[in-house]
This record gives C-alpha cells, sequence and structure tokens, in this order.
C-alpha cells in the first residue's frame, strides 16, 4: 500500500512541475501560476518533471539506486519552487516527504553495499575444490554422522566449497512476543576457509524495518542491526559473538553435508543416532551435538551457546529442530528448521525458517 501511495506522490508531483515548463513557453494559460517564468527556469522544471519520472520508473522496478535520481530531482524542484515561492511554496511538502524516503533509501543502499563488499571478500580468499566426495572418506566418521552424509546423497557428488542460499524467515525478539515479524534472508557461505555472510530484512509494521547482518569470517563473528538501514541497533563483535557465529557455521553445514569430512571439524560418537562435533579454528573452539534418525536424516542439533554478548551474558542450550528433509540441487537437506532456547522459565522458540533456494560451488 505504502509503495503504491509513494509511486502516485512521485508521478502527481513530477507532472506538475510540468506546468512550469508550460507557463515558461506560454504552451498553456495557467491561471494558477501567477508569477513570470523565465524560459530558462522553465527548461529546470521540465528537467525536474524528467528526474521524478526517472525516479518513478527506477522506483517501480526495485532499482535500488532509485534515490540518486530522486535527490537530483529533488533539489532541482527546491531551486525552482524558491524563484515561485508564492505559487509553488506547497510544493515543498511533498519534496520533504520524499526525501525523507530518499534518506532511507541511501541506508538500505549502503548497507547492502557494505554487505557485498564483505561478501567479496570472503569470496575472495575461496579454495575451489572440483573433487568428488568419495565413500571412503567418510570411514573416520562416527556411524550416524556416516549414515547421515550418504543418506543426503553427497556421495559421488562435488564437494561444496561455496554456498548461496535464500531463506523467508518468522522472528521473534522477546519471549512474551505474540506476533511474529516476516524476514527475508540471504546467505553466502565459504566452506574450506570456514565463513558465512547473513543479511536479513525484518518487517516489523508497515512503518519499521530493520537490516540485520551476521558474519563469520577468520573465526571472528560480528552482528549488526540497523534500524531503517540507518540507525544502529546492535553493533557487536567480541569474544561471546565469535563463539556464538562459529556454532551457528557449524549447525548450518547441514544444507552442505560434505562439509563434514572438513579438518576443522572433529566428530565423537555419543551413540547410534547422535555424535559430539567440535570445530577449532583460528584459536576459537565450540562443541556441540548433532542427532539424527534411524534412516540417517538429520534431525536437531544442540550447542551451548550466549544468549546476548554483554559481560552478563550467560549460555544456555540453544537447539536447531529439522521439521522436514527435502532435495534440492541433488542434496537432502533440511529445508524447515525451527530455533529455540532452551530457558530456565521456559522454552523461547523465537525464530523459523525456510529454506527457498540454494546453490552450491557458485
Amino acid at each position: 500500500m505504502l509503495r503504491i501511495v509513494f509511486t502516485l506522490m512521485l508521478f502527481i508531483h513530477g507532472f506538475i512541475h510540468l506546468l512550469g515548463f508550460l507557463k515558461a513557453y506560454k504552451l498553456a494559460q495557467l491561471e494558477q501560476l501567477t508569477m513570470p517564468i523565465s524560459k530558462p527556469v522553465g527548461i529546470v522544471w521540465l528537467i525536474s518533471t524528467i528526474l521524478f519520472l526517472i525516479t518513478l520508473f527506477l522506483f517501480i522496478f526495485q532499482k535500488d539506486v532509485w534515490w540518486m535520481a530522486g535527490l537530483t530531482a529533488i533539489i532541482l524542484s527546491q531551486i525552482v519552487i524558491i524563484f515561485s515561492w508564492n505559487d509553488a511554496k506547497y510544493g515543498t511538502i511533498p519534496n520533504f516527504i520524499i526525501l525523507l524516503l530518499i534518506v532511507i533509501a541511501y541506508g538500505v543502499w549502503n548497507f547492502n553495499r557494505y554487505a557485498a563488499l564483505e561478501q567479496q571478500n570472503i569470496f575472495s580468499e575461496l579454495t575451489k575444490n572440483n573433487s568428488k566426495l568419495e565413500l571412503s572418506e567418510l570411514d573416520k566418521l562416527p556411524h550416524p554422522v556416516r549414515n547421515w552424509v550418504i543418506n543426503s546423497g553427497a556421495v559421488g557428488k562435488e564437494k561444496v566449497f561455496s554456498v548461496r542460499l535464500e531463506q523467508s524467515a518468522k522472528i521473534r525478539l522477546e519471549s512474551d512476543q505474540v506476533d511474529w515479524y516476516d524476514g527475508k534472508a540471504i546467505q553466502y557461505f565459504s566452506i574450506e576457509k570456514p565463513a558465512f555472510i547473513w543479511t536479513v530484512d525484518l518487517e516489523m509494521n508497515p512503518f519499521v524495518f530493520v537490516k540485520g547482518r551476521d558474519l563469520f569470517v577468520s573465526g571472528k563473528g560480528k552482528m549488526l542491526i540497523k534500524l531503517y538501514s540507518l540507525f544502529s541497533v546492535v553493533d557487536v563483535s567480541n569474544e561471546k559473538i565469535n563463539e556464538g557465529t562459529m556454532q551457528r557455521y557449524l549447525g548450518e553445514i547441514v544444507w552442505f553435508p560434505s562439509a563434514a569430512i572438513c579438518s576443522y571439524i572433529n566428530w565423537k560418537s555419543i551413540d547410534s543416532l547422535s555424535a559430539e562435533v567440535t570445530m577449532t579454528y583460528n584459536g576459537v573452539s565450540v562443541n556441540a551435538a548433532f542427532f539424527f534418525d534411524e534412516s540417517g536424516e538429520f534431525k536437531r542439533f544442540e550447542a551451548l551457546r550466549y544468549m546476548g554478548s554483554d559481560d552478563k551474558a550467560e549460555k544456555y542450550p540453544w537447539v536447531i529442530t529439522s521439521n522436514k528433509n527435502e532435495y534440492l540441487n541433488g542434496i537432502k537437506i533440511p529445508i524447515d528448521m525451527d530455533v529455540t532456547w532452551k530457558l530456565p522459565k521456559g522454552d523461547f522458540h523465537w525464530l523459523k525458517v525456510k529454506l527457498t533456494k540454494i546453490d552450491y560451488n557458485i
């Protein structure tokens, strides 16, 4: 609805500027414009119209750079409004509204630009490996892990060295929150040198949205959340975040099972359906547990993870549960998962994730 209203505002406001051009060149009788307009100024009115229409076109087709054309249009528009202040002063109101949205659009563009640079930095150190996963490479894995990798269909296929995936998500920020926030996320992984970047657009209501980014690279994690992509709500990186993001990476290898044989991951059998796992990289080490069913399908991941990152943050069980496994790009992986904190006061089910697309070795 807001997009429709803004689209109409751009269209109407842009065409109103055409009146200044028509007045300057005496192409129409416009009695409502009482002040004279010179031909050079009339050309500026025309250019403003064209720029508003370009802005409209870019906005309709969801081009992130629409704000650039819009900002230029606003500047020229306000200049000619000042020249014809008595007749056109009320045009300042839509200019101000459009400017507010331009500022937000700039924030989105800038956030996405930095995230893209971080993604490029991860992939610049990507180690490509076109070899296929052999059954013999699973010999040292505990039985339930070996069974899982075989069941996934990864054996005989290329080992995964990079991943791009898309998710739809529902998120709660507080345990007593009734309604879920809707989100869309994109995530990139590097495997040989473990790293990921996850960006999410979260709509809290029609008027409030945030953009978030989780980064894990070189054994270190960073968390960033910005209101309207402009104002930092969370911007933190410390040892607790390092450990938490590494645990997250470890839990998400269920989307690329060939990573189970990576040198930085060590497995130890718990019983016939579960295994303890330790990941060590760049001086950081974390532990967790994987649980499977008899057929070898992944069912659950559990880790003791810091809830928060300040000095008072404590560790609680952090659980990823698979609701559905399905073949995507030839590999059987979880596509519908829940994430829950096990707290003393009760379970905090805070995240529902559905995998909508995944690409390997991009």
